[in-house]
C-alpha cells in the first residue's frame, strides 16, 4: 500500500483470503485476528479499499464470528474478547450495529470473574478485579442498566473479599523509652497548667496535638526516594465493599501515603495524648457546661444551635458516644459554616434556576479561602477526619448511616471535641479599614 504496488497488494489479499478459508479446519482460530486486521487496514485506505470485495468481507466476518463462538465455548475468554473487539472494528467500518458485541465483551469479563482463567483456587479478589473491568467497559459504552447491575455485583464481591480474604496484620510494638519520656513531659505540663480554661486553650494550640502537614509531606518524599518501587506500584483502597480510591501516578500515590500516615499519627496521638489529657480535664472539673460556655462566648455564636450543642456535650459526658457524635459532627459543620458566613464568605452555590444550595461540605472545605483562613494544619485535620474518603470520613459516614460501630467510641468523640475547641478559638478581628474587617 505504501508504495502503491497494486498487483502485489492484490496477490497478498488473495493469499490472506486463502489462509482465512482454512481457519477452523487447517489453522487454529487464534490466527484469524492478524489477517483480518490487515484486510481492515486495506479498507481504511481510500485509494485501494475497493480491492476488498464483498466476498472477502463476508469471509472475514464469518471467520471472526466462528472464532468468537469457538473461544466462548472453550472458555478462553481473553481471546473471545479480542475477537469481539475485532468484530466491533469491522462493524464500525461497515456502519453496522455494535451494541450487542459491546455487551458481549462486558459479559465476557463477567464470565471471567467466575472462571478466572481456569484457576483451581478461585478468589473474590480476582473476581472483583474482572468485575471492575466489566464495569469500566460498560461505562465506556454507555450501558447504563449493566452499570447499575455491576455496582451491586462488585460491592458483593468486595464485601466477600473483606470477610474471607483480607488479613489483619498485627505486629508487636515496643514504645521507645524516649517516646515514653516525651509523653510524660507533655502530660506533666498539662497537669501543672492549673484550671480547665488554660488546659482547653492549650489543647487547641499544642504542636504535640496538631500534625505538621508540610513536615509529613517531606517525610513521604524522602521515603519514596529510598523506596522508589513503593511509588510505582498501583494502589487501591477498598472500604465497605467499595473501591474508593486508586493511585497509579506519583502524586496520587503520595496523597494516599499521606492519608495513611496521617491517620496512623492521629491514632497514636489519640491513644497516648488525647485520652490522658481528657482524663486530666475531667479530674479538674471539665463539664458540659464549661464546654458550652466556650460556645456562648464565641464571636460566631448562633442562639439556634445552643440546645443542640449543649445536648451533644452532655451525651459525651454521659459516655453516650452514639448520641454525642450524631449531634456534634453535624453541629461542627454548621458552626464552621456560620463562621465563614459571618466574615462574608458564602457557604452556598447557585444551581439551575438561580436557587441557592449549601455547598457540599467536602467541596466547601476545598475552597482556597477556607484553607487559607483555617491554616493548612487545621484544615487538613478537619478534612481528614470529616470528609476524606481515604481518611476517617466521619461526617459522611454518619450522615449516610454507614458509620462502623467502632466510630462511636471515646477516641473519636474526643477528636470531635478537640476540633470543636479549635474552632471555638477563632475570633473576629476587625481591621481599622472602614467597612473592611
Amino acid at each position: 500500500m505504501r508504495y502503491k504496488k497494486e498487483d502485489l497488494l492484490k496477490q497478498s489479499i488473495e493469499e490472506i483470503a486463502d489462509f482465512l478459508s482454512g481457519i477452523g479446519s487447517i489453522y487454529s482460530y487464534r490466527w484469524v485476528i492478524e489477517p483480518s486486521d490487515i484486510l481492515l487496514k486495506v479498507m481504511d485506505n481510500s485509494k485501494m479499499n475497493l480491492m476488498i470485495d464483498r466476498e472477502i468481507t463476508q469471509l472475514a466476518l464469518r471467520k471472526l464470528d466462528e472464532a468468537r463462538d469457538f473461544w466462548l465455548k472453550e472458555k478462553n475468554l481473553q481471546l473471545h474478547r479480542w475477537v469481539c473487539s475485532c468484530l466491533v472494528a469491522w462493524n464500525k467500518k461497515l456502519q453496522q450495529p455494535i451494541n450487542d458485541l459491546n455487551l458481549e465483551i462486558g459479559l465476557s469479563f463477567e464470565l471471567e470473574a467466575e472462571h478466572q482463567q481456569g484457576r483451581v483456587e478461585k478468589t473474590e479478589g480476582v473476581k472483583a478485579g474482572f468485575l471492575q473491568m466489566a464495569l469500566r467497559h460498560y461505562l465506556n459504552v454507555g450501558a447504563t442498566n449493566k452499570v447499575n447491575e455491576l455496582k451491586v455485583k462488585l460491592k458483593k464481591a468486595y464485601l466477600a473479599e473483606q470477610e474471607n480474604e483480607f488479613k489483619a496484620v498485627m505486629t508487636p510494638m515496643t514504645i521507645p523509652e524516649e517516646f515514653r519520656q516525651h509523653i510524660e513531659r507533655v502530660l506533666t505540663w498539662y497537669r501543672e497548667l492549673g484550671n480547665v480554661e488554660r488546659i482547653l486553650e492549650a489543647l487547641t494550640r499544642d504542636p504535640n496535638l496538631i500534625i505538621d502537614v508540610s513536615e509529613l509531606y517531606l517525610n513521604i518524599e524522602e521515603n519514596f526516594k529510598e523506596f522508589i518501587l513503593g511509588a510505582r506500584i498501583p494502589t487501591s483502597v477498598i472500604a465497605d465493599g467499595r473501591r474508593i480510591a486508586q493511585a497509579t501516578e506519583y502524586e496520587e500515590q503520595k496523597e494516599l501515603e499521606f492519608k495513611r500516615k496521617y491517620c496512623w499519627r492521629l491514632e497514636l496521638q489519640s491513644i497516648f495524648l488525647l485520652m490522658p489529657i481528657f482524663g486530666i480535664l475531667k479530674e479538674k472539673g471539665l463539664s458540659a457546661d464549661s464546654l458550652l460556655q466556650k460556645y456562648l462566648d464565641w464571636d460566631f455564636y448562633e442562639p439556634k444551635r445552643e440546645n443542640l450543642i449543649r445536648t451533644g456535650f452532655e451525651r459525651f459526658f454521659a459516655e453516650d458516644y452514639i448520641s454525642a457524635l450524631h449531634i456534634l459532627v453535624p453541629q461542627f459543620e454548621a458552626c464552621l459554616r456560620d463562621m465563614f458566613f459571618a466574615i462574608n464568605i458564602p457557604t452556598t452555590v447557585i444551581k439551575e434556576g438561580e436557587f441557592q444550595h449549601e455547598q457540599v461540605f467536602g467541596e466547601f472545605l476545598s475552597r482556597p479561602e477556607v484553607e487559607e483562613t483555617l491554616g493548612i494544619d487545621i484544615h487538613k485535620y478537619i478534612e481528614t477526619v470529616m470528609v476524606a474518603q481515604t481518611g476517617w470520613n466521619i461526617r459522611n459516614n454518619i450522615a449516610h448511616g454507614l458509620a462502623s460501630p467502632v466510630i462511636f467510641t471515646l477516641k473519636y468523640a474526643m477528636i470531635i471535641l478537640q476540633l470543636f475547641c479549635m474552632l471555638l478559638n477563632f475570633k473576629m478581628v476587625r481591621a481599622d479599614l472602614g467597612e473592611n474587617s
